[in-house]
């Protein structure tokens, strides 16, 4: 999925500056929203005995920095982003974490089930009950 992801976005051709308050705020250099790309282990998904992991941008951490992580990437994907006076951003990676969802979801799904399988015999077989339970 994190190759989905890279795959689907496309690095600008220059570096972005995002103004706050009539500033420069930042200035975003080409490849950092690719690079800030990752998996991401949330806590409140990993609770009481859960596993959880999600992929995207990373926004905390080491990439909490605003000219290392991907705090923008939101602002790309839905639109959000002001680029005129009332235009709202529409370039190559607007919507670019659903096409890499929609790429990338099969690949992985088949992946999880097979390893999955994998584990659960390996799992069975350190049990040693398989045989006269019935199960091969």
């Amino acid at each position: 999925m994190v190759a989905s992801y890279k795959a689907n976005i496309r690095n600008a051709d220059e570096v972005f500056k995002v103004y706050k308050n009539g500033k420069i705020y930042v200035e975003i250099q080409p490849g950092q929203l690719r690079k800030s790309v990752g998996v991401k282990f949330p806590r409140k998904l990993n609770t009481r005995g859960n596993f959880g992991a999600s992929v995207g941008p990373r926004r905390s951490g080491s990439f909490k920095q605003k000219d290392k992580g991907g705090w923008y990437a939101g602002m790309l994907n839905f639109g959000w982003l002001q680029v005129g006076k009332g235009t709202d951003y529409a370039g190559e990676n607007r919507g670019f974490a659903q096409k890499a969802m929609a790429t990338g979801k099969s690949k992985v799904q088949f992946k999880f089930v097979r390893t999955f399988k994998v584990k659960v015999e390996q799992e069975i077989k350190k049990l040693k009950f398989g045989q006269r339970a019935g199960l091969r």
